[in-house]
């Protein structure tokens, strides 16, 4: 059964102390050693991985991978947002909430 993920974009995502980021050959990969998870990323799941430091906003990493990528934030906004919620899910990241964000409104607007 998956549990419910609620998401506001002035939350803050921070990876598993136990999460090991690795870029190896070209390509980049995933290790949880306490879960025993290896998995091959994609540039941009890397980069959003990268930016789950625990200082960053929901909003702050949306506007980054916006930014790398040349596309508008409302366009990307639900995949980010999904793939925050299934690594929640998963206990890759963990989600702290209602901080002040670098940017938006205090509603967690764009």
């Amino acid at each position: 059964m998956t549990k419910e993920v609620t998401l506001k974009l002035t939350d803050l995502p921070e990876r598993d102390p136990y999460l090991v980021l690795s870029d190896f050959d070209g390509q980049h990969y995933l290790f949880h050693s306490k879960k025993t998870v290896f998995l091959t990323l994609n540039d941009t799941a890397y980069e959003i991985l990268k930016l789950c430091n625990g200082n960053n906003s929901i909003m702050d990493i949306l506007r980054a991978v916006a930014s790398k990528y040349g596309v508008p934030a409302q366009e990307i906004l639900q995949d980010v947002v999904e793939y925050l919620a299934l690594l929640s899910e998963t206990a890759v990241i963990e989600i702290r909430g209602n901080f002040v964000s670098k940017g938006g409104d205090e509603n967690g607007n764009l």
